[in-house]
């Protein structure tokens, strides 16, 4: 069974430039004519500022004081909306973690289970035990067991300690994604793709990668130069 048959990538900015200059092309052609004809009147003045504000703020320039606004996330296949949000290992699921990872508890008690459960469920997975959940994942993926994907929903891995926890998440804003390079992936792309992601004590966040399935390699490749430079785990 397949995860995906299409792939479809939304590079928002793309969409975003093309809108733009089309808008601002119709605002300079209509402000011209308006200024040639109705300039001198308070109406006509009222007129072309209402159109260049409503420009301004619907085109959402790429520019705020000079400074180039961080790229939108983007969609990297449409199966990810089949991701159902994280799974908390027991030894991360306390109040702190669930206000910025809000998701549900594992209801098994071996950590090879809690890797099933949140393959079949379609959720990634929360701990503070990651080098040993990376050993079970490896172990639930291994291509002998069935010809078909196995392939779980990525893992994240957070500090022991509640008030190391709290300001490591504060300061990589962990709530809307993971930023790798210029890119921030919403939470639902790290599933899809099968990412691992460490956040360290310091707050340092480090995103590697899981092998993919060959049917998932084939059917629904990732060839982003981005994806290709992450180390596999």
């Amino acid at each position: 069974m397949q995860r995906a048959e299409h792939v479809q990538r939304y590079f928002c900015t793309d969409k975003i430039c093309h809108s733009r200059s089309l808008r601002s092309r119709n605002v300079i052609q209509t402000s011209t004519e308006l200024h040639s004809s109705k300039w001198q009147s308070c109406a006509g003045r009222t007129a072309i500022l209402g159109l260049v504000r409503r420009a301004a703020v619907t085109a959402r320039l790429p520019f705020e004081l000079g400074r180039p606004v961080e790229m939108k996330a983007f969609v990297l296949n449409e199966d990810e909306h089949g991701w159902q949000g994280f799974l908390h290992d027991k030894d991360c699921c306390s109040e702190i973690v669930q206000r910025f990872l809000p998701g549900i508890l594992t209801t098994q008690e071996r950590d090879m289970d809690t890797v099933c459960e949140a393959r079949d469920d379609s959720r990634t997975i929360v701990t503070s035990n990651g080098d040993h959940f990376i050993r079970e994942i490896h172990k639930a993926q291994k291509r002998d067991i069935n010809p078909r994907c196995e392939d779980c929903w990525g893992l994240v891995i957070l500090p022991n300690v509640d008030s190391v926890r709290e300001y490591a998440m504060k300061k990589t804003n962990l709530k809307s994604g993971v930023k790798v390079g210029k890119i921030r992936l919403p939470w639902r792309s790290v599933g899809w793709a099968n990412l691992c992601v460490r956040v360290s004590s310091e707050g340092r966040v480090s995103v590697s990668r899981f092998t993919r399935c060959k049917f998932c390699q084939r059917d629904t490749p990732i060839t982003d130069e981005w994806y290709e430079n992450l180390r596999v785990v």
